[in-house]
C-alpha cells in the first residue's frame, strides 16, 4: 500500500482490517492530523461522517450547498489551508456500483500547465479570518515539500475581479456558469449543454478569452485560428449589451421625465448628498435632463 500511495498518490483497497475503528486505521498507517484539537470550536471532528445532501440542507459555505446530490468539481480537500494534508482515508460503510470518486494525478497536470505558472495561481478561501489573508498558491513548497491544491474556479473568481479590470461580473457569472456545465459534462456525462445554442455561450467565451490573453501579453490570434471572426463575435456582444443598456436608459428616462420640477430637484439633491458620502468616480446620470 506505501509504495502505490508513493508512485500514484492513492491506494485503493477492497477491504482494509473491517473489525477497527476508522481512526486506528488511519493511525496505523501513519500521522493523523488532529482537527479537533486544531479547531475545538469549530465543532468538526477528526473522523467524519460523509453523506449525500441536498442543497436546501447545507450551508452555501460547502460544496453540497452548490452542487446537492450532483457532480462535484475536482478539487483538493481542505485546499484553503495553509498546508493540507498529504492523503485523505476514505473509508465506504455501503458501497455502490454507480458511484464513482474521480482521482486526478498531478504528475500530468504539471506537466501541460509547467510549474511556473502554477506558482501564480492564488486561490482565496470562501471566509476571511482575522490576521489571515485567505490566499493560498496551487503550488508552493514548504520543508522541501511540494504543496500541490486545487480548487473550484468561484473561489479565485473575485481575485480575477481585482486584478482584470475588463474582467467584469458578466464575464465573471458567466465562467462560473460555464465551468460547471462542463464540469458536469466532462465528469458525469450530463448533456450539460444540450438545448444551448452556441449563441448562447460562444460570445461570452471569446470574449472572456480576449481578456485572459490580453493580461498575459497575447492576442486573439494567439489563440485562434481565425482572429478576425472571433473579434466580428465580440463586437455583436457589445453592440447587444450596449443597445440593452440604451433601452434601459430610456426606460429611466421616461420616469424621470414624468416627474414634477419640484420633484426632479428634490431627486437631485438627494442623489448629491448620497454620492458626496460615498468615494469613487461619479458621473452625471444618462437619464437625467439635469446635470449634476
Amino acid at each position: 500500500m506505501l509504495a502505490e500511495l508513493e508512485r500514484d498518490g492513492f491506494s485503493l483497497r477492497r477491504s482494509l482490517a473491517p473489525r477497527i475503528s476508522t481512526i486506528e486505521v488511519a493511525q496505523a498507517l501513519g500521522t493523523v492530523i488532529d482537527v479537533e484539537g486544531l479547531l475545538p470550536s469549530s465543532g468538526i471532528p477528526t473522523v467524519q461522517s460523509l453523506r449525500p445532501r441536498k442543497t436546501s440542507d447545507v450551508g452555501p459555505n460547502q460544496y453540497s450547498g452548490h452542487y446537492g446530490l450532483g457532480t462535484f468539481p475536482v478539487h483538493t480537500d481542505l485546499a484553503h489551508w495553509a498546508l493540507p494534508p498529504r492523503y485523505l482515508l476514505l473509508r465506504c460503510v455501503v458501497g455502490s456500483d454507480d458511484v464513482f470518486a474521480h482521482v486526478l494525478p498531478w504528475t500530468p497536470i504539471v506537466g501541460m500547465v509547467g510549474a511556473a505558472t502554477l506558482r501564480k495561481v492564488v486561490f482565496a478561501a470562501r471566509r476571511r479570518r482575522i490576521g489571515y489573508s485567505g490566499l493560498v498558491r496551487a503550488m508552493s513548497h514548504r520543508d522541501g515539500s511540494e504543496i500541490l491544491r486545487w480548487a473550484r474556479f468561484s473561489l479565485h473568481r473575485s481575485i480575477l475581479k481585482e486584478l482584470l479590470r475588463d474582467f467584469n461580473k458578466e464575464l465573471c457569472d458567466f465562467c462560473a456558469i460555464h465551468c460547471a456545465r462542463r464540469n458536469a459534462e466532462l465528469h458525469s456525462g450530463e448533456e450539460a449543454f444540450a438545448g444551448l445554442g452556441t449563441s448562447a455561450w460562444l460570445p461570452k467565451f471569446y470574449a472572456t478569452c480576449e481578456v485572459f490573453l490580453r493580461s498575459m501579453g497575447k492576442n486573439l490570434g494567439d489563440f485562434f485560428r481565425d482572429p478576425g471572426s472571433v473579434q466580428t463575435t465580440i463586437a455583436a456582444l457589445r453592440d447587444t449589451a450596449a443597445k440593452a443598456v440604451a433601452q434601459e436608459i430610456e426606460t429611466h428616462k421616461k420616469i424621470w421625465n414624468a416627474k414634477s420640477p419640484n420633484d426632479q430637484k428634490l431627486a437631485h439633491e438627494q442623489a448629491i448628498v448620497w454620492a458626496t458620502r460615498h468615494s469613487g468616480h461619479r458621473v452625471a446620470c444618462p437619464a437625467w435632463t439635469v446635470q449634476p
